[in-house]
């Protein structure tokens, strides 16, 4: 299936694309299970990181609340190898964040969140 382009942030439409192409589960699924995981910052292919990025990397302790399972993480972006493999692991779940990256001019990050 191909996307439409994405409508840039400041378009009333954004709220709309960012909740009915996300797909939460995916980070669920590539972390085999596991709460925390791994998470990725496409914001659907805009030239902006999402919000929830910014707010993390400023603040980078949080909670997790899975299906009533709450939890204290620490989130982290990825780099190098470590970046190259999550993101692999990710795409193979979710193929459409490639089309994401073909959209943008910023590298989408890969972020990580582990138990405190």
């Amino acid at each position: 299936m191909k996307l439409p382009e994405a409508p840039q942030a400041s378009s009333p439409f954004w709220w709309f694309w960012e909740r009915f192409t996300d797909v939460h589960k995916v980070a669920y699924q590539a972390s085999h299970g596991r709460i925390g995981g791994t998470y990725v910052a496409s914001k659907g292919g805009v030239d902006k990181h999402p919000a929830w990025y910014h707010n993390l990397m400023a603040n980078p302790e949080t909670t997790v609340n899975w299906y009533g399972e709450v939890r204290r993480m620490r989130a982290r972006e990825t780099d190098g190898e470590e970046r190259e493999r999550l993101w692999k692991q990710m795409t193979d779940v979710y193929p459409t964040y490639e089309t994401y990256q073909q959209r943008t001019g910023r590298r989408i990050p890969v972020v990580l969140l582990e138990p405190i």
